[in-house]
């Protein structure tokens, strides 16, 4: 796996989503959609997830490099 993106979407849950869930209806969610692409750019695997916003918790560190002019 060489480029994984993630994009972070804040929801309210649909009743049809709670049965699984647990959560009460119309309360906060996270929906988490990620892509896994290998090299060449070929999508390895999608993943699209729905959390109760209280059973979740995001965390990410970026890193920064230089470009040579």
């Amino acid at each position: 796996m060489e480029r994984p993106r993630g994009q972070f979407i804040a929801m309210r849950k649909h009743r049809w989503l709670l049965a699984g869930l647990g959560a009460e209806p119309g309360s906060a969610g996270l929906r988490l959609v990620r892509h896994y692409k290998d090299a060449q750019g070929r999508i390895l695997e999608i993943t699209d997830t729905i959390y109760p916003a209280d059973r979740v918790t995001v965390a990410f560190q970026l890193k920064r490099s230089r470009v040579q002019v």
